[in-house]
């Protein structure tokens, strides 16, 4: 929750409000938008506030993590992001998860289906591959099972697949903020599927 706690303060930080033509910066929206609605439209400007049309094409870099809800484990991300059109995207990145007893790196891709709006919600789905390595030593711990082992990591493959929700919030035409929640579904069994909740920065151009 720390994480969510974190965009959100950014978010403010940032000074973003609901400016009528709040995506200049980009060629394509400041096209559409650079004489802006008179004073007294309301609905145009409303329109200007809320039109992210522009989006298509973007493509950047994100960066972000989160936590799991049931289990102390946290998660960093690095990727890049491309909107094929202004209601999708696709995105790669490199991905860690880190525990009290588990640790996993690998590669996450996903896609998303989104509202070309400025604040933007959005479903999607994606699937996460790498290695974990298990502190078998620090389980056995835990659980006060007396045993010898002929090491103290235990490295495995690792895989798991997710549906998403969340929401995006563009600061500006390049500037994307974004909340999401995922319900990783993984290969070490059910007892480890859990919902990952966090958040990321996206900075795009064309």
């Amino acid at each position: 929750m720390r994480f969510v706690c974190l965009i959100i303060l950014l978010i403010s930080a940032s000074g973003c409000s609901l400016n009528s033509r709040y995506a200049l910066d980009d060629p394509i929206y400041q096209q559409k938008y650079a004489d802006g609605a008179s004073k007294g439209d309301i609905l145009g400007k409303l329109k200007q506030a809320f039109d992210a049309r522009h989006t298509k094409y973007l493509d950047g870099f994100v960066g972000g993590g989160g936590g799991q809800v049931g289990d102390a484990f946290g998660s960093l991300e690095i990727g890049r992001e491309v909107y094929v059109e202004n209601y999708f995207s696709n995105r790669i990145s490199v991905t860690g998860l880190s525990g009290t007893d588990r640790t996993a790196v690998g590669l996450d891709v996903g896609a998303r289906l989104q509202t070309p709006t400025r604040v933007a919600p959005f479903v999607g789905v994606g699937a996460k591959a790498g290695i974990l390595a298990t502190d078998v030593l620090e389980i056995a711990a835990e659980t006060a099972l007396d045993a010898e082992f002929d090491d103290d990591t235990d490295i495995d493959g690792l895989a798991a697949v997710y549906p998403e929700v969340g929401v995006h919030f563009w600061a500006d035409g390049n500037l994307r903020f974004t909340l999401f929640g995922r319900y990783l579904v993984t290969t070490e069994g059910r007892d480890f599927d859990d919902w990952l909740i966090g958040g990321q920065i996206a900075l795009f151009a064309r």
